[in-house]
């Protein structure tokens, strides 16, 4: 903003600028045919008439009068040089600045860009995450229920074993501490396996 502000008041300035070498032109251009005019009536008057001392006066006055009349234009001619620098100046500076805000345009565009590349291959990845989960869903699924079939057979093939080792050491030991002892075992091993029934069906889930 602040250089958009800047470029008018350059804008308003080299009108202004312009309008001022164009008047300052018009008054060279004038001096110039006013001087013309004097040197040819100076010349006129030194051809048909023999110059007396009368005359020396006036001749001189108009000498001084188109010497300063010079020295005017050279003065405006001056200031005409200085205001045309001052001009190109502000143009330069304009022309840098103008650079500067398309250099900057340019750097934001493409960050822009490298934003907008990032985000899109962020929702791919999004994407291609919801996809895999829904491929696996059915396998893990199956897993779940392979693992909780296989930890059933187990719980049942340990319960036939352990059955078997009972019955199995039932035969060695006599009918009251047989019948004592499976009792006991009976009910701490229940007690175990219900354990590791448990913690299975939990991992499972």
């Amino acid at each position: 903003m602040h250089i958009y502000k800047s470029y008018k008041q350059f804008k308003k300035e080299e009108y202004k600028l312009e309008n001022q070498l164009e008047v300052e032109k018009h008054t060279f251009d004038s001096l110039l045919k006013q001087k013309e005019d004097h040197e040819e009536e100076i010349e006129k008057l030194k051809n048909v008439f023999d110059i007396e001392e009368d005359y020396d006066d006036e001749i001189s006055s108009y000498l001084l009068a188109i010497k300063k009349e010079t020295q005017k234009l050279e003065d405006v001619q001056k200031v005409g040089r200085q205001d045309q620098n001052l001009l190109e100046f502000y143009i330069k500076e304009i022309d840098k600045a103008q650079d500067e805000i398309c250099e900057t345009e340019s750097h934001i565009r493409k960050l822009e860009k490298e934003i907008n590349d990032i985000e899109s291959e962020h929702r791919e990845i999004e994407f291609n995450i919801d996809e895999a989960r829904d491929e696996l869903k059915p396998y893990e699924q199956k897993y779940i229920e392979k693992l909780n079939e296989n930890t059933s057979i187990m719980t049942d093939s340990l319960e036939v074993t352990y059955q078997e080792r009972l019955t199995k050491m039932s035969k060695k030991v006599s009918p009251l501490t047989n019948g004592s002892l499976r009792s006991s075992r009976k009910t701490n091993n229940s007690s175990v396996i219900t354990d590791q029934m448990s913690r299975r069906s939990k991992r499972a889930k």
